[in-house]
């Protein structure tokens, strides 16, 4: 919003996936290489057993609340608190590492949609630091919306938003797409459905500041100055591509 503002081992796979993720998304699926899913619907190692393994850390804020998120019937429940990244006190923002140096996706299904005061949002995160990333983010500011927004080096800009109708929500999907070579971000988000041309694409921005082998990517939620809200998700998947250096060629023969 303008104002709010190692890998795990949980069903790491390579290459290859067939069961739950594998409907979800089959064109964009065979693109990478490695894969992470977060199902929540069996404790796993991690925060609270939900296979996140950090959270961003903050200059101002709480950082860990581990009594504001917990899993049940298959979800990841959310409580947000008023902390913010763009004011540097963002609590709980749910990480697992992400090699940004490569062609990355991360995506998620919002299966509630709690939001009915400004700035109270939940989405997907990606980035280095609580001064460098970006988020795709629902919620409501003035009216129900989908926002990208995001950092690099504390500079906040809002690439693009998109008014939407939460009427009859039964759930959203949110990706962010990133191309290591153009240094692009791309987000999209489907409503009630499991379709692959039923992506909605808000917009693309230029984001170098999360194209690094540190990146890490997860969930975020907020409630500035509009009261705390419960969000909650029904998986969590991160797709990347590993960058390979070729090895140096042999010496010239003597």
């Amino acid at each position: 919003m303008s104002q709010s503002g190692k890998p795990s081992p949980v069903r790491l796979e390579l290459a290859r996936r067939s069961d739950w993720v594998e409907p979800l998304e089959n064109r964009v699926h065979l693109a990478y290489s490695t894969e992470v899913g977060l199902g929540f619907n069996a404790v796993a190692t991690g925060l609270n057993g939900t296979g996140f393994t950090a959270v961003l850390p903050t200059t101002k804020g709480k950082g860990l609340v581990a009594g504001n998120f917990y899993m049940g019937n298959g979800q990841l429940r959310l409580t947000s608190t008023s902390g913010d990244l763009t004011n540097n006190n963002q609590d709980n923002a749910l990480t697992i590492p992400l090699n940004g140096s490569a062609d990355f996706q991360v995506e998620t299904r919002l299966t509630s949609f709690p939001f009915t005061r400004n700035w109270q949002h939940a989405g997907l995160l990606v980035g280095t630091d609580e001064n460098n990333y970006i988020k795709l983010v629902t919620g409501f500011i003035g009216a129900p919306v989908v926002e990208i927004a995001g950092e690099a080096n504390s500079a906040f800009t809002i690439p693009a938003v998109k008014s939407i109708s939460p009427a009859g929500f039964k759930w959203m999907d949110m990706r962010l797409t990133g191309n290591a070579t153009t240094k692009t971000v791309t987000a999209e988000y489907r409503l009630n459905s499991d379709a692959a041309n039923a992506w909605v694409t808000i917009g693309s921005t230029k984001a170098t500041q999360v194209f690094s082998a540190s990146a890490k990517g997860g969930l975020v939620s907020t409630n500035v100055g509009g009261g705390p809200v419960l969000a909650s998700f029904n998986w969590f998947i991160e797709r990347h591509t590993p960058s390979n250096t070729p090895p140096p060629p042999p010496p010239p023969p003597p």
